[in-house]
């Protein structure tokens, strides 16, 4: 039980840690570059939230609609905008990586089981971590491995 208390309080702390990162880098960028940054990174999320709802025979609507989508993230990456590479099953990254939920599981620990929202960098800085859920061993597992 204290090794998962401790756990907690390490993500919790390696969470803040990324934060203050993310602050102290994001003070380099200009802040309308950055105010404007993370406008648009919103709206992106509005296109992948839109794109999950959409059903698999889009309309020519919801096509073109799509293809804003896509416009908008080459423009954006034309200018320096990039995207975090995060795949489910990866390690989880306390630098790149923000846990929003844990996942109970019986065998992975500390993988991501689901991507939540994208993360972006500009010029090597990064403007928004990924966020994700993480899988993480139950307190029953966690005992019986320390047997």
């Amino acid at each position: 039980m204290i090794t998962l208390i401790k756990q907690k309080v390490a993500g919790v702390f390696r969470n803040l840690l990324v934060v203050e990162r993310s602050r102290e880098q994001s003070a380099i960028i200009g802040l309308p570059e950055r105010a404007l940054l993370r406008d648009l990174v919103t709206v992106v999320d509005a296109f992948d939230m839109s794109n999950a709802i959409l059903t698999r025979e889009k309309t020519a609507t919801e096509h073109g609609f799509l293809l804003i989508g896509t416009l908008l993230l080459e423009i954006l990456a034309s200018h320096g905008l990039q995207e975090v590479g995060a795949c489910i099953g990866d390690v989880f990254n306390p630098n790149i990586h923000h846990a929003v939920a844990a996942v109970p599981s019986a065998s992975e620990h500390n993988t991501i089981a689901k991507i939540t929202r994208r993360g972006f960098t500009y010029q090597n800085i990064l403007i928004r971590p990924v966020w994700v859920d993480v899988f993480m061993k139950t307190t029953s597992n966690l005992e019986k491995e320390k047997v």
